[in-house]
């Protein structure tokens, strides 16, 4: 044994004779190391170092790294034995990446010597305690950065989202909102949360019981389809007697194999935090959301100034107040009125039916909602809402819309438009939508000195003469083609 050679510490034999395959040793803990008794053979430890210098020292360009590896060895002390364990720590660690084959050579070469001496077990023992460790360590530190990453891409998604519903999110009110609260109101107020009690199964086979009534109809009465339906047909619950063998065993098939499925309801489009967003909107009793008139963005405003609107717009010339409306005495005019149309023969059964309605229907009064023009105002003004730092005292002019739904005027109307709606469209001034508007001005070739104008009418359908509509609707369904009942069913 060579006595001109410095005492080598176990931590830089641990570097020559380790049995990882990672090269990141920075993490690296060798204390378990300092517990062994007895120092390994030196010359074995200093030749595998030496050679591995020798190889660095050629990749690198360093024309003396041999000889300055060997002086600062013979100049080590115990209180930088760490100091330079780690700087060959970091050596090691940008040239495996080059000279990943030679390393693994000479490690293998110097665990083979170092196998021959004596207790070289408790050393390798102690190697790849080491080992399992580190590379436990590792796989718990890349648990946590995949954590990390699916929190940072969660927080990212949800920015994204934000900013996507503030687009389309206007807060004429000035109240504070949470991000989930702004992600709810960029669903629109047609999306329907899933009910976290929601039995799937029995909703797929209550569809499946009127499938299978739909296709026994069909067998027993055949396509009814090709002979034309009668527009005011209702809906029918009758209940078929079951159809031939074929078609009642496909039917049962089909429902035992819907039977088999896992139906769980394990998905929710609503997260916990929307849910709580949800419920906290639902809870403000001084707010309104409402739909505007056009671009369908959300309109947050308050109470109040949505009432003080509507009484604006009821508190004029086009409106007559009732103070109390009998409804039982309008429906019964109008079922009189119905009841002559079907003794004069002007309508069938059928549709004598559908005007009725069902005796379970009460009589209601129509409903009243505003949509806000936010179109009217200013874009200095828009942006000023977008951003909070303008407050409005009031709503913009609203459009309003009157729902009759469920009213004693719901199925009539409905009964007029059926015959009007084909009218409409064949007058020479209308206009579907915008876009029948540019199909019909790219076929004009007006003359250059030919200007277009636009008009905006306030309150049009409002400041309309009621006596006058009606002469002109008279007056076009007299001219057009009338269309008949009877050429629809036949």
């Amino acid at each position: 044994m060579d006595s001109s050679h410095p005492p080598l510490n176990q931590e830089a034999l641990a570097i020559a004779a380790n049995e990882m395959n990672d090269s990141d040793f920075d993490d690296l803990d060798l204390t378990d190391l300092n517990d062994n008794t007895g120092p390994p053979p030196i010359d074995i430890a200093f030749e595998a170092v030496n050679r591995i210098e020798e190889v660095m020292g050629q990749r690198l360009g360093i024309a003396k790294a041999r000889e300055g590896m060997v002086d600062q060895m013979k100049n080590i002390t115990e209180e930088t034995r760490n100091t330079f364990t780690d700087r060959i720590i970091r050596t090691l660690d940008g040239f495996l990446e080059e000279k990943k084959e030679t390393i693994t050579t000479i490690r293998r070469e110097a665990k083979e010597k170092i196998g021959t001496t004596s207790k070289s077990a408790d050393w390798q023992s102690s190697i790849l305690r080491m080992a399992r460790r580190f590379k436990k360590k590792v796989k718990t530190v890349k648990q946590k950065i995949r954590k990390l990453d699916r929190v940072s891409r969660k927080k990212r998604q949800k920015k994204a989202q934000v900013y996507k519903a503030k687009q389309y999110v206007y807060n004429l009110a000035n109240c504070q909102l949470t991000d989930d609260q702004y992600i709810v109101l960029g669903k629109g107020l047609k999306f329907i949360p899933m009910p976290k009690k929601c039995n799937i199964g029995r909703t797929v086979m209550a569809d499946f019981n009127e499938f299978a009534r739909k296709l026994r109809c069909r067998f027993h009465f055949g396509n009814t389809e090709s002979r034309g339906m009668h527009p005011f047909r209702q809906k029918s619950f009758y209940e078929p007697t079951p159809a031939c063998f074929e078609l009642e065993n496909y039917l049962d098939l089909t429902k035992f194999e819907l039977s088999n499925l896992d139906l769980r309801n394990n998905y929710y489009n609503f997260t916990k935090e929307q849910q709580l967003g949800l419920r906290s909107l639902k809870n403000m009793q001084d707010i309104i959301f409402s739909k505007s008139d056009k671009g369908g963005a959300i309109v947050i405003s308050k109470k109040t100034h949505y009432i003080k609107e509507g009484l604006r717009q009821l508190n004029s010339i086009h409106y007559t107040e009732i103070q109390e409306p009998n409804l039982l005495l309008i429906k019964n005019n109008v079922q009189t009125q119905i009841s002559k149309m079907f003794d004069n023969g002007e309508i069938d059964g059928i549709t004598l039916d559908f005007l009725r309605g069902s005796s379970k229907e009460g009589p209601r009064l129509g409903r009243l909602f505003l949509l806000p023009k936010l179109h009217k105002l200013s874009e200095l003004v828009i942006q000023g809402i977008k951003k909070q730092t303008m407050t409005v005292n009031e709503l913009p002019p609203c459009r309003p819309i009157i729902s009759q739904c469920n009213s004693v005027t719901e199925r009539v109307s409905k009964f007029i438009d059926y015959f009007l709606i084909p009218i409409v469209k064949r007058q020479n001034s209308y206009i579907r939508d915008s876009g029948d508007f540019i199909n019909k001005i790219e076929n004009l070739r007006p003359d250059r000195d030919c200007l277009l104008v636009s008009f905006d009418c306030t309150s049009m359908y409002t400041n309309m003469e009621f006596n006058e509509l009606i002469h002109s609707v008279g007056r076009a369904y007299n001219s057009a083609v009338k269309r008949r009942l009877s050429d629809k069913i036949t």
